[in-house]
């Protein structure tokens, strides 16, 4: 990568210093941050890698134009931190951290776990724990480094296909047509991955707390959704059809969105959440009929939308009731053919290329 097309992703100046290059940086890594949803996580994935590699070019280039000259300037480091409080000599440790999970023995593969740095999770930075078969542990893996390493796994075993067919390609072969069917065949098996990596009943239970149970013992949850396409919200003309306290109704999934209806069967949209890994998680429970659902209407909020038009929006009180109270037994259940299914698609690919 050249400086121009660093400074260009990153919206760097000449004129910018180490600290503005990296306050950039790190807006830049929030929008493009590998937490996106399925459809948008190969991109992503690309993007924030691009972003990290611009990063550190402008740093070493930045580093070395100021080595020499008068006036270094010198990045703060924790020697300089710790140095400054030595006259009172605290005792600092880094915090406890141990992964723990359950191994799902039947994987098709096993794939890397990834942290980020305790101290400095804001710049994207990360390092590898441990390799193996293991779910998803909310307690022990940001969700975005999850997407990370499922991508990477998924890009492994179409890579391994290549080989296998001797059809390595180099980054000037790839042309628009093999890099838009590649990046196809990732997304489905990224989507395979997700779901022998994400058990819900386990990833649930760790990402919230239920709000009560009911006389059978079945855990009730809430969570905060809203309804409306982004950049367009609602339809306007069913803002007169739509009152707080009325309850919305499933109405169909489709493009693994859950699409709601209102009390007069017209349908209003499809449910967002705030948190990108409740849709791993939830959706597969219904899909499954292992949870019931009931939504309630709580608001309706307008953002200012192109040209200054108002965009409305609704939000909702999103209830999930499990069937049953999760045993350690359903952490362990796994949906069955999954194998099958990567095995199939890779096969798929291996012809198609």
């Amino acid at each position: 990568m050249r400086e121009a097309e660093a400074m260009r992703l990153l919206g760097a100046t000449a004129q910018d210093d180490l600290k503005t290059i990296k306050k950039k940086f790190r807006a830049k890594m929030k929008l493009a941050h590998p937490d996106a949803r399925a459809m948008q996580a190969v991109h992503d994935m690309s993007q924030a890698q691009k972003l990290n590699e611009a990063y550190e070019l402008l740093k070493n280039r930045h580093s070395k134009k100021h080595t020499h000259g008068k006036h270094k300037e010198k990045e703060s480091t924790w020697e300089d931190f710790f140095s400054f409080y030595a006259y009172d000599e605290p005792e600092w440790e880094a915090p406890e951290w141990e992964f723990t999970s359950i191994e799902h023995e039947a994987a098709y593969q096993e794939r890397v776990v990834y942290r980020y740095e305790w101290y400095d999770s804001a710049s994207g930075q990360y390092r590898r724990v441990t390799t193996g078969k293991y779910l998803w542990n909310p307690d022990c893996e940001e969700f975005s480094l999850l997407l990370f390493s499922l991508n990477q796994l998924a890009q492994q075993l179409l890579s391994n296909e290549e080989e296998q067919n001797n059809r390595s390609v180099s980054s000037r072969e790839r042309d628009f047509a093999y890099t838009v069917n590649r990046q196809q065949f990732q997304l489905r098996l990224f989507h395979y991955l997700a779901v022998q990596y994400i058990q819900p009943q386990y990833a649930l239970q760790k990402l919230a707390e239920p709000i009560r149970t009911d006389r059978q013992n079945r855990p009730l949850y809430r969570f905060e959704a809203s309804v409306g396409e982004p950049k367009k919200g609602i339809a306007a003309y069913l803002l007169e059809q739509i009152n707080v306290g009325d309850n919305l109704y499933p109405q169909a999934f489709r493009e693994n969105k859950l699409y709601v209806r209102l009390q007069n069967g017209m349908e209003a949209g499809y449910i967002s959440f705030e948190q990108d890994s409740l849709y791993y998680v939830i959706f597969p429970l219904l899909k499954n009929k292992k949870a019931q659902v009931k939504m309630q209407i709580q608001d309706v909020f307008k953002r200012s939308g192109g040209r200054g038009t108002p965009v409305y929006y609704l939000k909702v009180a999103f209830y999930l009731r499990l069937n049953k109270k999760i045993t350690e037994e359903d952490c362990i259940q796994q949906e069955n053919g999954v194998n099958l299914k990567i095995a199939k698609l890779l096969n798929e690919y291996k012809e198609s290329i």
